[in-house]
């Protein structure tokens, strides 16, 4: 390495450097420049095809990256670039088994000089590199098929100095302090590295793309599909409901297996209790920046409320027509069985020191202005007896908004069928601000290709995809309704693009690159993946 340095270190204060270079090595490392260490006991970080990778060389690698310089030891930060690391190490041994039954070798004096050019690397794993090329689609063809063979791999160092002369003295530091070994070592690993990029670029090269191919490409993702759809969400109809306790006691009756299983099933839920306050409230919300015109504006409203209540009317019936709280509003400002601390202070304080009916004074909190009135008091262990009408009532919202959405998802599809416009399946539907989220609107899918499994806005919808492609636009309507998760969906064809062998034409370059790229780093990663299997099967 030295002598090679000479032939590329000019003038006096090069040959210094070089005799500089040269005792510090004779003096920090001596005879242990043979190795990681004569005398350490050396541990291994993993064993590939008999080969051990060890725990120094996989300090340097994450040194190399970084790590260890930017990174405490106790950061999980540097464990997962350590596991990153690993695995980038194993595929390049891998790589140089591979390299080893095809004859693929590499020189020192090869690896030296792309050291003095600034061509310093690091072996990552294929799955890595696919990741960073997902983080950036805007790349180019062929710059993702670089990435994933040799550019991925090089690192942000050199050693030129300002004339753009290579410095032995910033190499020196930086092997010996930075990535804590000696030269022969780092020259040794940069050999391994040049294998390595080789027999990728060997893999790589393998790879070939038909014009069947591109064709396919070009007709999968330029044949697409756009759709209208209603989305019916079973909460918006739970919502909507409003069973007395007589309606839930009956419901209880003729479901008791479900609510019981319910019980057993959240029985955590029931046992061992601290104390628990069931309450109703009326909410009138004030922005937490409204001025006091607008504050004063809401308290005349909240304190019309609390005289009303007192007087006598009913407080639920109050709460569904009067209270701004979208998740307790339409249940009557019932907000369940709640322990403390689960409200905000304000609120929890006034709730635990009521008495069961008492309806409280204006409580203001950061949502706006309330009244309250405390129901009832639980703690200790539940029965199902006990729990059975809290239960009842989840069970009975749960499935009666099921059957609702799914009814009203058939309703809607047989009126389309029939001719009726989308938009107006929805004449009896208004938007509730307090939970517009919830509200069936009609939405418009981007269009969408063949190939995909999912909708943009929709996600995983691979029977929805299917059913689009069936459709024309002379029968743009499907013979059934659709599950999305939870959700029912009616949904219409509303445009239909074909592939076009002119534009094909303008495209087919950048096509046929792009496959390339996948193709190549697909294989690599596929190879990468028999590789390991042959050596781990026994």
């Amino acid at each position: 390495m030295l002598e090679f340095f000479r032939t590329h270190v000019g003038g006096l204060f090069g040959i210094a450097l070089v005799v500089l270079l040269a005792a510090a090595f004779a003096l920090s490392f001596g005879t242990q420049s043979k190795g990681w260490g004569e005398g350490e006991s050396i541990k291994y970080a993993a064993e590939i095809n008999g080969v051990k990778i060890p725990e120094m060389t996989l300090r340097y690698a994450v040194n190399l990256r970084g790590g260890r310089a930017n990174l405490s030891s106790d950061d999980p930060a540097l464990q997962r670039m350590e596991q990153i690391a690993l695995e980038g190490l194993i595929e390049r041994q891998l790589l140089i088994d591979m390299a080893q039954q095809t004859g693929i070798s590499a020189s020192t004096q090869e690896a030296e000089e792309r050291v003095v050019n600034d061509k310093i690397f690091l072996s990552k794993s294929i799955e890595e590199l696919m990741q960073m090329v997902k983080n950036y689609p805007f790349l180019d063809p062929g710059t993702v098929g670089r990435i994933l063979v040799k550019d991925g791999h090089q690192q942000r160092q050199g050693f030129k100095d300002d004339q753009g002369k290579f410095d032995l003295e910033s190499y020196r530091k930086f092997v010996q302090f930075f990535l804590q070994v000696t030269e022969e070592v780092f020259i040794e690993q940069q050999r391994l590295e040049l294998i390595a990029e080789r027999m990728r670029q060997l893999i790589a090269s393998t790879v070939r793309v038909s014009k069947e191919e591109v064709r396919d490409l070009y007709d999968r993702e330029n044949n697409t599909a756009k759709i209208d759809y209603i989305r019916l969400m079973p909460n918006y109809f739970s919502q909507q409901l409003d069973p007395s306790p007589a309606e839930l006691t009956a419901w209880a009756g003729t479901h008791a297996d479900e609510v019981k299983q319910y019980y057993e099933t959240n029985k955590f839920r029931y046992t061992n209790l601290e104390k628990q306050a069931r309450a109703r409230h009326i909410l009138i919300k004030v922005d937490e920046k409204a001025n006091d015109a607008e504050k004063g504006l809401a308290r005349v409203k909240i304190e019309s409320l609390l005289k009303r209540a007192r007087a006598g009317e009913d407080f639920a019936t109050l709460a569904r027509e009067n209270s701004e709280d979208p998740g307790s509003g339409k249940k009557g400002g019932d907000l369940g069985f709640n322990p403390r601390g689960k409200m905000v202070p304000e609120f929890d304080e006034v709730m635990f020191a009521a008495t069961p009916g008492e309806i409280s004074d204006v409580v203001e909190t950061k949502y706006g202005f309330h009244i309250i009135r405390v129901e009832e008091f639980r703690e200790g262990n539940i029965t199902l007896e006990q729990a059975t009408p809290e239960i009842a009532d989840v069970l009975y919202r749960r499935i009666e908004g099921e059957q609702r959405a799914e009814a009203a998802a058939k309703e809607m599809l047989a009126k389309l069928k029939a001719g009726t416009k989308m938009a107006d399946l929805l004449a009896d539907y208004k938007e509730d601000k307090s939970s517009s989220y919830l509200t069936p609107k009609v939405r418009s899918s981007r269009p969408f290709s063949r190939s995909t499994n999912s909708i943009p806005g929709l996600g995983e919808a691979p029977d929805i995809v299917a059913a689009a492609f069936d459709l024309s636009m002379d029968k743009p309507v499907p013979d059934k309704t659709f599950a999305v998760r939870n959700d029912h969906l009616v949904m219409q064809l509303v445009e239909r693009n074909e592939p076009s062998d002119e534009e094909f034409e303008k495209l087919k370059d950048n096509l046929s690159e792009s496959l390339l790229a996948f193709k190549q780093g697909a294989w690599l990663r596929e190879r990468m993946a028999d590789f390991s299997d042959e050596i781990l099967r026994p």
